[in-house]
């Protein structure tokens, strides 16, 4: 049977079209995923920089984390309104 005109007919073509295939069906899956877990991915991002901004407060000098918790927004918070899911 003969392949039709179309089909390439060298194996460096096949090659070619084989591996343009798999890389647009990686990209393919790559975007599906990060359409589905953008929420996750942006909580992440965001408990990142909080986290981030509470590393600095704590290595700051004591007379400058008023100064970093101001412009931060950080506010404190007396033991006992902690949620009890929350952990330091």
């Amino acid at each position: 049977m003969k392949t039709p005109l179309w089909f390439p007919q060298s194996f460096f073509a096949r090659t070619l079209w084989l591996v343009l295939i798999v890389v647009l069906f990686s990209k393919a899956l790559t975007l599906v995923y990060l359409m589905m877990n953008e929420d996750v991915l942006v909580d992440r991002q965001y408990s990142h920089g909080a986290a981030l901004t509470l590393r600095a407060y704590w290595a700051a000098d004591p007379e400058d984390r008023a100064t970093i918790a101001e412009a931060a927004g950080l506010k404190p918070v007396p033991h006992e309104q902690v949620p009890a899911t929350e952990q330091h």
